[in-house]
């Protein structure tokens, strides 16, 4: 089992078993109780960064993106018609996508794997071995769906054995057969199942299947149409390398959008030691677990620059976040008189809501009471939640007047600076190197389940290094802002590392895939 542990929570029940709550707590025992044992005291490093992207949606242009590629063309679901299971799968899913705006008027066809045609197609299959699983061609491109990915699952309850008596052996063999023979889960229906969500287009599954449909379609045709203009154009103005399964690839791509990605080896290297210089960067040495550079970025002028992974994350301002938690918890104690003083002397620039809050506060016959149950009488009534400018000057001024908040403002604009390196995509230097980090595109809720990363750039052999990232940094993280590989959230590489990984993939399955001639092939 993974540890599920959250990295952060802005709950109050939450936040104290939170992976930053308690780092922070490592750390500050660390300053206090050993500080005899360091040499030098660990501690959170801050420093200043240059944001180029802020928080942006990305999931409906992505949705705009993948209609306005689909267009008209139909879409064959291939099946083996010889599986009942798949045929009601594919039944499900053909009404699915009828019943969806945009999704509506494109042509969509249940077909026998054996008849196969030309243009888009989804193969439903069992697994990723099974035996009918078939590779794209240049006509016919194939993005394959595990249908029992997207069914409904049960889990069960493990039902209780008899006791018998037995040695410890044989105990613990018992145990271990249990455990195999008794599954965790089982399929309950065969049909499309989409949860909570009421459309194709709104299941995240769903739009990543389809762009990497129509990423596979952009390679087999050479040419990269999925992206905008925009982006392409940028895209251009590089050419990157990348290794998978120990091969090595180079893409490039043409402003007007020709694609062009081929594996690189020892025959296609020749003499050119730029591209020698690069496979070595690329390669892990004996010594090492994984390679320097992960990914090799080259631009117009020659100047190459280095991506490599780091176990360096980036924390929101835990101090103050903690401070204001606390002030906050559900359980601290407030006055009645205190809330009826602060909600009189608010303005009468949203006089309605005012009124509905002195209402709500008059109803309240107890002098103590809890922030909690207090917030549980504010959502008895949907005009006074905390998004209005009358209920945001509330907070803050019973915060001035009982320095309590009776909700934690920590995700409004004033606090940006608490959450940076959390959210957005950024530049800073630690310890004279240059670091980047993506981070989420929007709000969290309540909690974060991942740390953000950061990630190393380097420009390979420059005089002038700052200044040489400092460029570049801005169309890079233009290429990592569009939401195509992540989900409804920035890519942690440029994206184009997305169609390099994809032709791999299709390489290694023998897909034959086009490649246009160029000068230096």
């Amino acid at each position: 089992m993974k540890n599920n542990t959250i990295f952060f929570s802005t709950q109050a029940d939450e936040f104290e078993r939170a992976k930053v709550s308690n780092l922070n707590k490592l750390i500050t025992a660390i300053g206090v109780q050993y500080a005899t044992c360091f040499k030098i005291i660990p501690t959170f490093h801050a420093c200043l960064s240059t944001e180029f992207v802020n928080k942006k949606k990305v999931t409906k242009y992505k949705e705009q993106r993948i209609l306005e590629q689909l267009g008209t063309t139909s879409i064959n679901i291939m099946i083996d018609s010889k599986s009942k299971q798949q045929a009601v799968f594919a039944a499900s899913f053909a009404t699915a996508w009828r019943q969806t705006e945009g999704l509506a008027n494109i042509p969509i066809d249940i077909i026998d794997h054996s008849a196969t045609r030309t243009g888009l197609n989804i193969q439903v299959l069992n697994d990723l071995n099974d035996d009918q699983y078939q590779v794209s061609t240049p006509t016919r491109i194939i993005q394959h769906l595990i249908y029992a990915n997207f069914v409904k699952w049960e889990k069960l309850k493990p039902k209780p054995k008899p006791k018998q008596k037995q040695t410890q052996a044989q105990g613990k063999e018992q145990t271990q057969k249990q455990m195999q023979e008794q599954p965790q889960e089982r399929k309950t229906d065969n049909k499309l199942f989409l949860a909570r969500k009421k459309t194709l287009l709104q299941d995240s599954r769903m739009r990543t299947m389809l762009s990497q449909l129509l990423i596979k379609q952009d390679i087999m045709n050479g040419n990269m149409c999925f992206p905008t203009e925009e982006e392409v154009h940028t895209a251009a103005q590089f050419r990157y390398y990348a290794t998978f399964d120990g091969s090595y690839y180079r893409l490039t791509v043409t402003p007007s959008g020709q694609l062009n990605c081929v594996e690189v080896t020892e025959k296609t290297i020749g003499q050119d030691d730029k591209l020698k210089q690069i496979i070595k960067l690329l390669k892990k040495p004996a010594k090492r677990r994984r390679a320097q550079f992960t990914k090799i970025i080259e631009s117009d002028s020659g100047q190459l620059y280095g991506i490599e992974e780091t176990a360096l994350r980036t924390i929101p301002n835990i101090e103050e976040i903690e401070r204001v938690v606390a002030l906050a918890n559900a359980n601290k104690q407030i006055r009645r008189q205190s809330l009826v003083k602060v909600a009189n002397q608010l303005d009468d620039s949203d006089l309605q809501v005012k009124q509905i809050l002195l209402s709500k506060i008059d109803q309240v016959n107890i002098e103590f009471l809890s922030i909690g149950h207090f917030q549980t009488i504010l959502k008895s009534v949907p005009a006074l939640n905390w998004r209005p400018k009358l209920m945001q000057n509330f907070n803050q001024n019973f915060y001035d007047e009982t320095h309590a908040w009776l909700y934690s403002p920590i995700k409004r604009k004033a606090y940006d600076s608490w959450w940076n390196g959390i959210y957005g995509i950024g530049l800073l230097m630690l310890n004279g190197e240059h670091y980047y980090y993506v981070g989420l595109n929007q709000l969290i809720d309540q909690r974060l389940s991942r740390s953000v990363s950061l990630r190393k750039i380097v420009a390979i052999g420059s005089d002038q290094p700052e200044k040489d990232i400092s460029q570049v940094m801005p169309k890079l993280a233009r290429l990592m802002d569009s939401g195509y590989v992540r989900d409804g959230q920035y890519t942690v590489v440029p994206f184009p590392f997305k169609y390099i990984k994809e032709v791999a993939e299709l390489n290694h399955h023998g897909a034959p895939i086009k490649v246009h001639p160029t000068s230096e092939e």
